[in-house]
């Protein structure tokens, strides 16, 4: 049978709610992989992308195939030597600097020699032509909005789902004010997300089991198609 990694954030751990139940979920549940494969989980709660790279590495087998539930790259723009975080918020030129960081992180999921089903999450797939990575699906944040026909005309066209909280975290920590581009960045996220926690798709800053369940639809065949070809 083939072997896969399962890796990602909390967006890959569960689908949350208000209160923990029986109806909480996850991508991999609910596109039954352990039916195309055996499966070992890798994913955890409060990780980025490099922590999760760490834990490929430690795993240590290449024959697997893993499916990547990616997060968003300003977690490791420490780790990179990019910035600082409070560097991040206050450079007129924050999005080249994230820009940076998620192709150093793609170029490192690449390099591990593995074939990576990559399926944006917690942030956006973009800038990503690699020969060891297959794009599932860009972005579960865009697939959701599009659901409830969200009209992005007159929006912020960066409009690459990211993970912004993580910049509004870093500024209630250290107490920096960021630029306005990055401010109306974090504002356009935050308002998508209020649309989607209405519409039960979003609890706070993650999707719900609802969002889970629709998402996993979408992707089940590409993604299965993809596992075939391993």
């Amino acid at each position: 049978m083939k072997q896969l990694l399962y890796v990602g954030s909390s967006w890959a751990v569960k689908s949350f709610a208000e209160t923990d139940d029986a109806t909480d979920t996850s991508i991999e549940q609910e596109c039954n992989l352990k039916s195309k494969a055996y499966v070992t989980k890798l994913c955890q709660n409060g990780t980025s992308n490099l922590d999760m790279l760490d834990k490929v590495k430690r795993f240590g087998f290449l024959k697997y195939g893993i499916v990547w539930l990616y997060c968003e790259p300003i977690l490791d723009i420490e780790r990179l030597g990019i910035c600082t975080r409070e560097e991040f918020l206050t450079s007129p030129n924050s999005w080249e600097l994230r820009s940076i960081a998620n192709k150093r992180i793609l170029q490192e999921m690449n390099n591990l020699n593995m074939p990576i089903a990559l399926i944006g999450a917690h942030s956006d797939v973009i800038d990503c032509d690699y020969e060891n990575i297959t794009v599932i699906n860009n972005s579960w944040q865009s697939f959701l909005l599009d659901s409830l026909n969200y009209d992005y005309v007159g929006a912020d066209r960066i409009v690459q789902g990211w993970g912004a909280e993580v910049a509004h975290r870093w500024m209630a920590q250290l107490g920096v004010s960021p630029t306005k581009e990055l401010t109306d960045k974090i504002i356009e996220i935050f308002r998508r997300w209020s649309l989607l926690i209405k519409e039960d798709l979003f609890w706070e800053v993650h999707p719900t089991s609802k969002a889970t369940k629709l998402f996993a639809k979408e992707i089940e065949k590409p993604l299965y198609e993809w596992i075939d070809n391993l």
